[in-house]
């Protein structure tokens, strides 16, 4: 499994709020805080770069104007881009139930198809549309009632 590097000042502002837990799991490792907090910028800057592929949004700043409302409107793409990690989300919560458990599922690596030792969500960048209707569809089937 590849892990793709950033090196994105732009992010620092724009999406703080999505990785704060980075902060409190290095400062519960042990982590110094100006550790921590290296560790807490680099996660937002790979966060913001994997939001901008997942969604096919050009650039993180522009994804900072999508989220105040200032961007032009997605294209039908994008919104089914939105929909299929909204419903990857709503499933993987109904299912596993901790926003903690989701979250390791899409970063761990699996072994079963269609992932091949790699993980959901490196799955989905690297196969685009069709992987994320893919995990999307496998999520839901896994959900049903037998």
């Amino acid at each position: 499994m590849l892990v793709y590097e950033y090196d994105c000042s732009t992010c620092e502002n724009d999406c703080a709020h999505q990785a704060s837990y980075w902060t409190a799991i290095s400062l519960a490792a042990g982590q110094s805080s100006g550790g921590a907090a290296r560790q807490h910028e680099r996660a937002e800057a790979v966060f913001c770069h994997r939001q901008c592929r997942l969604l096919r949004i050009p650039s993180p700043q522009v994804l900072a104007r999508y989220r105040i409302g200032q961007a032009p409107r997605l294209s039908a793409t994008q919104q089914e881009r939105a929909a299929l990690v909204a419903s990857i989300q709503q499933s993987l919560m109904a299912e596993l139930g901790v926003s903690d458990r989701a979250w390791a599922w899409v970063h761990a690596p699996h072994e079963a198809p269609p992932f091949d030792g790699d993980s959901p969500l490196y799955f989905m960048l690297e196969n685009g549309l069709p992987a994320m209707r893919e995990v999307a569809r496998m999520l839901v089937r896994e959900s049903e009632p037998r």
